[in-house]
This record gives structure tokens, sequence and C-alpha cells, in this order.
């Protein structure tokens, strides 16, 4: 029985981690059904409508409709609201197999769920397979008939019967397991026979204790397994604080009990490059760091930290905007860093905030208004912090609906990057257009190249001139740029002449940098051109 609440539970994390998609529940299922021979199918019901089932041909035998099955309908919907797991049954399935349901809700949250609940996982236990683990059938051997069934308000209902006839004084014990009643009937085969009749029902008695004791047992083993499990289906494994799930419980818990809330929605800065320059395992030392400072920042709030996914943070505070927002500001500015492998790391962050119920009317609409505050403070990344404001939601759209890509792609002129060393120029990126100009299809292959070997020879010492007054002039945001002409080798070893335009820009992680526009000479204007040609 343990096994199928665990399978249950396993199944459900699929799902949700899965967003509902279900790309691998034929491959879950046979793990689960194949390990476990108590197990007679594992079954999907999505908005309670059972439409997949492992092995697929038992479909048949556990296809129904949770909301509108008469017997279980009211039960489902309190089990949806309250994500109750519940226990159901008996049922027949063919060939006289007695079975039970184990049923688990699932909620999601997402775009294509918005109210959350996607509906149930069902593991279905062959009952007899249930007993021969439970030793029960052992009565048999021994002589002895009995009846396993569950008390309800209408009656008893067998479960499990073995019997000749009819009982005549059985021994009958009854407990609470899993929420309900169950009834066990013990009695020697054709009644008692003659004998001390202490010692008979003291045998009885003690067989039956042992049962409940091991029923028992199993029990706690089983909530102390759904506890463990219950945790880390909601723990981020990396950081150790809550994940997307946990998270969302621990937010809708703060909205039953909280009169305000601060929700904040924290983004490291130039994740992706860090990563690129330092490595992964620097990156996840990073984010690991990031989780210790909130979980640092919400404990004198008594709030909640949760990690919404890659480099995503956000931070629950049960408190007014007076009395928070100076933290949150404070913690956004301030310098932020980490020791790995005898290395100091330095990394920003940009945070938005929105304060409930001022500004939301429920979680969604925070989180929505939390989000666009982040968005404006990486757009104006001076801020570090942003607090939500009406004027933000059309202002942030506005910006955002141009991205890198769309720039790199639209320009109609090469993009270069590389380190601003002499004559080590590392191409750190480069558009498509800077490619096609050297002969290339795309500015992918020619990152991680040296520029000074795309330079026409006769042209190098120039170029190095005009490098080397760009560095004298330093990075200030008001030094002059450098227009200057020169010649490039294409793949196919034809020249192509080109004016570019430049300038040193200091990055938080690559350190100097030069970033530069080409144009091709052939393209210009004919003034223009003319122009270049009298300089020379």
């Amino acid at each position: 029985m343990q096994a199928g609440f665990d399978s249950a539970r396993m199944l459900s994390m699929l799902v949700y981690e899965s967003d509902g998609e279900l790309k691998n529940f034929d491959y879950m299922a046979r793990v689960i059904v194949t390990q476990n021979p108590s197990i007679y199918a594992a079954l999907l019901a999505p908005q309670g409508h059972v439409e997949y089932a492992y092995p697929a041909e038992r479909m048949a035998d556990c296809k129904v409709h949770f909301f509108q099955n008469p017997d279980w309908r009211d039960q489902a919907a309190f089990d949806s609201q309250h994500h109750f797991t519940r226990m159901l049954g008996p049922v027949g399935f063919r060939h006289d197999v007695q079975g039970l349901l184990i049923r688990q809700p699932v909620d999601l949250g997402n775009t294509k769920y918005p109210d959350q609940f996607w509906g149930f996982t069902v593991i279905a236990m062959n009952v007899d397979r249930l007993l021969e683990r439970s030793r029960l059938t052992e009565l048999t051997q021994h002589h002895f008939d009995y009846e396993l069934s569950e008390v309800t308000d209408a009656g008893t209902e067998t479960l499990a019967r073995k019997v000749k006839g009819k009982f005549l004084e059985p021994v009958t014990v009854q407990t609470n397991m899993y929420g309900r009643t169950w009834q066990l009937q013990v009695e020697m085969e054709n009644g008692w026979i003659f004998m001390p009749l202490l010692v008979v029902m003291t045998f009885v008695l003690l067989l039956v204790a042992v049962l409940v004791s091991m029923l028992r047992q199993n029990v706690i083993k089983l909530n102390q397994k759904n506890d463990m499990l219950e945790r880390a289906s909601n723990i981020d494994p990396l950081t150790q604080i809550y994940n997307r799930r946990g998270f969302e419980e621990a937010e809708r818990e703060m909205f039953r009990e909280a009169e305000h809330i601060l929700l904040s929605v924290i983004d490291v800065n130039e994740f992706k490059s860090f990563n690129d320059l330092y490595g992964h395992a620097a990156g996840d030392e990073l984010l690991k760091q990031l989780a210790r400072e909130l979980q640092e920042l919400a404990v004198p709030f008594d709030g909640v930290a949760g990690r919404s996914g890659g480099d995503e943070f956000a931070l629950l505070l049960p408190v007014t905007l007076a009395e928070g927002e100076q933290a949150l500001q404070d913690f956004a500015q301030r310098a932020h860093s980490f020791t790995y492998a005898g290395r100091d790391y330095a990394f920003a962050l940009s945070l938005g905030y929105a304060e409930y119920p001022e500004q939301a009317s429920s979680s969604a609409d925070l989180g929505r208004k939390a989000d666009i505050a982040v968005y404006h403070a990486k757009l104006n990344r001076e801020e570090h912090c942003c607090h939500y404001q009406a004027n933000l939601a059309s202002e942030t759209r506005n910006k955002m609906g141009f991205n890198i890509n769309d720039l790199t792609k639209g320009l109609p002129a090469g993009i270069l990057v590389t380190y601003a060393m002499m004559k080590s120029s590392e191409i750190l990126f480069a558009n498509d257009e800077l490619a096609h100009i050297a002969g290339y299809e795309s500015g992918n292959e020619i990152v991680g190249k040296f520029w000074q070997d795309f330079i026409y020879e006769p042209d190098a010492p120039r170029v190095w001139q005009q490098a080397r007054l760009m560095q004298e002039n330093g990075t200030a945001e008001d030094s002059p740029e450098r227009y200057y002409a020169y010649r490039i080798r294409r793949t196919d070893g034809r020249l192509c002449r080109v004016v570019a335009v430049g300038r040193i820009v200091h990055h938080a992680h690559f350190g100097d940098v030069f970033y530069v526009l080409f144009y091709r000479v052939d393209r210009l204007p004919a003034a223009f051109r003319a122009a270049q040609d009298e300089k020379k």
C-alpha cells in the first residue's frame, strides 16, 4: 500500500515538472508497474477524467470521470480544492480482480491551467497481491476463515474473504487507517472446535494483534516517507530553498494569514555571461550564495525565499511597504560577492517589488506587477531596485519589444566585440552581417577567433595605431569615437574595404572591450566614399 501512495506522488511530480505535457508518462508508469506486483495500473485523469493508462489494455477497467461518478464526485471536488490524497474502493477489475484506487490531486498554476488544478494521478492496486504481501492469507494455512471489509455509514463492504459458509462466532477487530475504518473477522473453519477456549482465543488475538501492529507500522513508515517526499518536492536541490511549487504553497498560506505582503522578484545581472566566462560550477555557487543572502533577509520579517527557475528568485515579506522597502533597496544596491576555488567573485542584482493589497488584488496580480518592476530595473541598470508603478506597464512593454537578436539581425552594419588587448583581439561577439563581410555564413563561426587574423597585413600598423589612441583615451563616456578605414581578407582570398568606428567600454566580467561597427565601403553613399578618398 505504501508503494501505491509513493507512486501516485511520483506521477504527480512528473506532471507538475512537465507543466502537464506528459512527455515521459509511459516510461515512468512502466517503471512503477513492473517494480511492484501489487500495482495493477498507473492512470492519469486530466480534469478528473481518466484518459491515460499503463498498461494501456487496462484502460477499460479503470476509465472513469471522478467529477461525474455519483459515488465519488463530492469527494473529488473536496480533494481538488484541498489537495487531499484519497483511497477509493474496493472496485472490481477484469478476471474477478478486486482493487483499490489511490488518487492524488495535481496543481500547476501556469498559463495553460490558470486556476491551478490540473487533474489527478491514480494508482490502481491489486487487493489479492496486497494481501499476499501482508501475509493475511497465511491464516488459511492454519485452518482459519477470515473476512476483511470496510465499515461505512451504509454498512460493510467486503474487500477480501475466505469463508466456508457463514461465520458463527468470529473474533472481530476494527482499526482506522488512511482515513477509513477497516474490520477483520477471524474464525476457525466450521466454527470453534473443542479445545481450551482461552488458548485458542489468545492465539487468535495475538495473531490479529500482530497483523494490526504490522499495518500500523506501515502507516507510520508511509507518513514518514510522505513527509520526506513532500519536502523533496518543494525544495530546490541546488540552493536548498523553496522551488516554484514550494514557494507557491507558502504564498497561498501567507495570503490566507497576512494583511500586507511585499513580493520581490530578483534577477542576477549578466548571469549568462558569468556562466560563459567562469563556468557553470562558479555559476551554481553564485546561485547558492544568493539563496543564503535571501534567507538571511527573510528571517527577521518571517518571510519566505524561493527560486523560480534559472537565475530568478522571489521573496515574500508579510509587511507593509514602509516596513520593508528600505531593506529591499539596501539589499539590491549593496555589493554581493562570494569565494569559490580560492577566487573572489562579484555579482549584481536587479530587484522589482510590489505590495498587496495596495497595488494588487490577488497573488497572480501581485506576481505580474513585481515582474514588470524587475524588468524596469534591468532596463535601468543603474537603479538596481524598482517599486512597481502603474506607468511602468506600458513603458516596460515598449522597451522590451526589441531584444539583442532583433538589433544584431536588423542593423545594416557589422558588429564586433573583442578584448581590448593589443594584437590579441579575441572575438567575443560578431553578428551575421560582419560574418558575411568576412566570407562566413554566421557570426558564431568566427567567435573565438582573433580579429588581427582578418586584417590585411599592410594595413595592420595603421589599425593598431588607431587602437592605441583609443586605449589612451580610456573608457570615459565622452571619449571620441575613432573612424578609420582598412581592408580585411575574406575566406575566398579577396580583399574587402571597410570603414570602422569604435570605442572601448569596461564590462563587469570581461574587463575592457572594443565595441566596433563596420560598414562596407562599396555600399556607402558616393559622397561619403569621396570624402574618405580625399582624406587619403
